[in-house]
């Protein structure tokens, strides 16, 4: 089935490539709604526990932070939740 798909890099020269000339897609669920997110890597894919969210306002501006509603420091990263309904949406 065709769904929609957002890009989550710059493409730089707007050809289509990444700078890795590789992309991949993640695809989401949301509701009953299905959306894929190019993206030019993906490290990995982890279950996260809520426990462990902060909030993002510390650490991101309100114009960086408007899709982030949580921080999760997990190791030696930090991990961006975003709510997917506003990159959506934007």
């Amino acid at each position: 089935d065709p769904l929609p798909v957002l890009v989550c890099f710059d493409r730089g020269d707007k050809s289509g490539a990444s700078a890795t000339n590789r992309s991949y897609v993640v695809i989401a669920r949301i509701e009953d709604k299905k959306f894929g997110f190019e993206m030019e890597q993906v490290l990995s894919v982890t279950d996260l526990d809520p426990s462990k969210f902060e909030s993002p306002d510390r650490w991101l501006t309100p114009d960086r932070g408007t899709w982030v509603t949580h921080l999760v420091k997990q190791e030696d990263e930090v991990i961006l939740v975003m709510d997917l309904n506003r990159a959506i949406a934007a």
